[in-house]
C-alpha cells in the first residue's frame, strides 16, 4: 500500500510521528518535502525557461 506522501518512504515517517505523537519529527518531514518541492518547481521552471 502507498503511503501518503510518496510510496511509502516519507509518508511512513510522517504517519509513524503522528502515531507516536512525536510532532517535532512530523513537522520536520514535512518541511522537508515541502522545500524539495519548491526547489524542484524552481529547477523545472528555470529549465523550461532555458529551453524556450
Amino acid at each position: 500500500m502507498l503511503g501518503p506522501v510518496g510510496a511509502g518512504g516519507i509518508g511512513f515517517l510522517i504517519n509513524q510521528s503522528i502515531e507516536l505523537f512525536q510532532f517535532d519529527e512530523m513537522l520536520t518531514c514535512i518541511l522537508v518535502v515541502l522545500v524539495l518541492i519548491v526547489a524542484v518547481d524552481r529547477l523545472s521552471a528555470w529549465v523550461r525557461q532555458r529551453l524556450a
